[in-house]
């Protein structure tokens, strides 16, 4: 349940078919290759921020219920080139909202950035580093009793207050690329992830409660 941004993607690249087990851990339905923003030729900046709310729903709330209050989007997008051999691109994004359940709501927030040495003609090193986390409320909907929705407004919350999913995650990358021909070329990567998740809940059932739990 990571909510990741595109913020920092330049494109994103799909292989469908068994030959995606070329690229990573054998899935026969294919692969899916999200490549990051590189240091840009010229001096780039660009800003975004966006403030929004909506609800999907009838008048009761029961149907297509779903929506978001008070979400409000920064992101910042700077690259460029420090020397004739070395680059950069930095983005950060922060991405919060309220439900439209009483006391739930998510927050998101990214940095990320690149530096790039173009060694020689032919050989380059691409470090990458991106740390995020992500903290939301963990909502399991209306309860129904012996089969029945209740009679209740539709943004009742039945967790407690300190329901949540909280995700921290940091990744760091080296790449190597060395173009011996223009039909030949050698690249090594090395890839290091940390992730640490904790989720906590109190939820109730028809019959009885349940929680909290840890995983």
């Amino acid at each position: 349940n990571i909510r990741h941004s595109l913020f920092d993607v330049e494109q994103v690249e799909v292989l469908r078919g068994p030959s995606a087990i070329l690229y990573g851990k054998g899935d026969p339905g294919g692969i899916v290759n999200l490549v990051s923003k590189m240091p840009t030729a010229e001096t780039y900046a660009e800003a975004t921020f966006r403030a929004k709310s909506y609800f999907n729903g009838d008048s009761n709330g029961y149907r297509n219920m779903g929506g978001i209050y008070d979400n409000q989007y920064i992101a910042l997008d700077v690259g460029g080139q420090l020397t004739d051999t070395l680059g950069y691109r930095f983005n950060a994004v922060n991405d919060s909202s309220d439900g439209w359940r009483d006391f739930v709501g998510y927050q998101y927030r990214d940095i990320s950035g690149v530096l790039q040495w173009n060694l020689t003609e032919s050989q380059r090193l691409t470090i990458q580093g991106s740390i995020y986390d992500q903290v939301d409320t963990q909502d399991r909907g209306l309860v129904a009793f012996n089969g029945v929705f209740p009679d209740v407004p539709r943004d009742t919350f039945y967790g407690a207050r300190w329901n949540r999913n909280k995700t921290d995650f940091q990744r760091a990358a080296a790449i190597w690329d060395w173009h011996l021909s223009d039909g030949l070329a050698v690249k090594n990567t090395i890839n290091l992830e940390l992730c640490d998740t904790d989720h906590t809940s109190l939820r109730v059932q028809d019959k009885g409660i349940g929680g909290p739990l840890h995983a």
